[in-house]
């Protein structure tokens, strides 16, 4: 049965004091996303998530393969250089900045860049077990269910108003 973005975003959400990653991939993805849906102010919040997501994805098959890919630990430690970033410090930081949850994401999305860097330096110097508990159960695992719970509920805010 097909969700869409906004059933899959409550099912994300519904318990929000869960810091298990492992919930958040048991939840099917949408198989067909409506761009103008996940759209608001600025930000396709669906590709916001995902591609959160997929840094695990991407550290796993580096520790798996033994081949780090070509990235700068420094740059993956800045929080303006994605999309999400440049979004939280722009157009987000304009409109959304007295908000609460601005400041919890804003925190939370560069926490997730510093434990990024972290994981790929532990991944340069071939530190496998160490980076892969750490992207499965430490800090890089809980800063990442952080920016994507935070993400998801700022759209919810956004949507409401």
């Amino acid at each position: 049965m097909a969700i869409s973005f906004r059933q899959w975003l409550s099912k994300l959400t519904q318990n929000q004091n869960a810091n298990e990653t492992a919930q958040l991939e048991t939840i099917p993805e949408p198989e067909v996303v409506d761009p103008v849906e996940a759209e608001a102010a600025g930000l396709n919040f669906h590709t916001a998530i995902v591609s959160h997501q997929n840094w695990k994805a991407r550290f796993k098959a580096m520790i798996e393969s033994g081949v780090a890919e070509a990235l700068n630990p420094d740059v993956i430690a800045r929080d303006d250089q994605c999309a999400v970033g440049k979004w939280i410090h722009g157009v987000a930081k304009e409109r959304f900045g007295n908000h609460p949850l601005w400041e919890k994401l804003r925190g939370d999305h560069a926490f997730f860049h510093t434990c990024a860097s972290r994981v790929l330096v532990m991944i340069i110097r071939g530190e496998k077990q160490k980076a892969l508990q750490e992207i499965q159960q430490g800090a890089y695992a809980r800063a990442s269910n952080d920016v994507i719970m935070d993400l998801a509920m700022f759209y919810k805010v956004i949507k409401a108003d």
